[in-house]
């Protein structure tokens, strides 16, 4: 529904923007750099909406936060295969 209207988009959008800054803000202000900061912010939101989506898809009464923790191991098994294949890539 909000994909398909571009004002609830837009809002939903900017919600995201300003959840991401303030996640960032802890990492930042103990010393991370904020380009990794942001990162991780922007990373941690995308799990937990995939896991929300998937939470509101379920058939069963299934634990939104062992959705969540499903959804970051999964996020964990496949990080060292794309950790290789970004590692041979030229540097600027």
């Amino acid at each position: 529904m909000i994909t398909s209207n571009p004002e609830l988009l837009e809002r939903e959008l900017n919600k995201q923007q300003q959840m991401s800054d303030a996640f960032g803000e802890t990492p930042r202000q103990r010393g991370v750099e904020p380009h990794a900061a942001e990162l991780a912010a922007r990373v941690g939101i995308q799990v937990f909406q995939t896991a929300y989506r998937r939470w509101l898809a379920a058939d069963d009464d299934t634990d939104l936060a062992a959705i969540v923790d499903a959804s970051t191991s999964t996020l964990a098994a496949i990080m060292p295969a794309v950790t290789r294949r970004t590692s041979r890539l030229p540097s600027r």
